[in-house]
Order: structure tokens, then sequence, then C-alpha cells
């Protein structure tokens, strides 16, 4: 695999874990059960949300299309 290859089938996984986990913390942070859990989501969802947006433009500006 050349590394421009590599480098946008790294950032298209990227860009998947972070939808699923920012998806997975937003939905604890709304209905978890145990209120530190939904506290530490709630704040951590931030800068998730922060981290998948740094890497859907990486992952655009290396040409890579994801299922966003």
């Amino acid at each position: 695999m050349t590394t421009t290859a590599f480098d946008r089938a790294y950032m298209l996984d990227m860009v998947k874990d972070h939808t699923m986990d920012v998806a997975d913390f937003q939905k604890e942070a709304n209905n978890g059960m145990n209120p530190d859990l939904r506290g530490f989501a709630g704040s951590t969802l931030s800068t998730l949300q922060e981290h998948l947006k740094l890497a859907k433009d990486d992952e655009s500006s290396l040409g890579a299309t994801s299922s966003r």
C-alpha cells in the first residue's frame, strides 16, 4: 500500500470510529443510568466531537470519502 493509500484508509477508519464514539457518548450522556458515567460522557463529548471534525477535515484534504 502506498503512503497516500495508507493515509486515506487510516483516516476513513478514524472518521468511522469517532462517529461511533460520539454516538455512544451522546447516548450515555442523555440516557445513562450511572450518574458518574453520564457526567463523564457529557463532559468528554465536546472533545470527541472536535476530534471527529478534525478527522473529517483530514479525510477531506486527503481526498478520501466515507459514508458520513
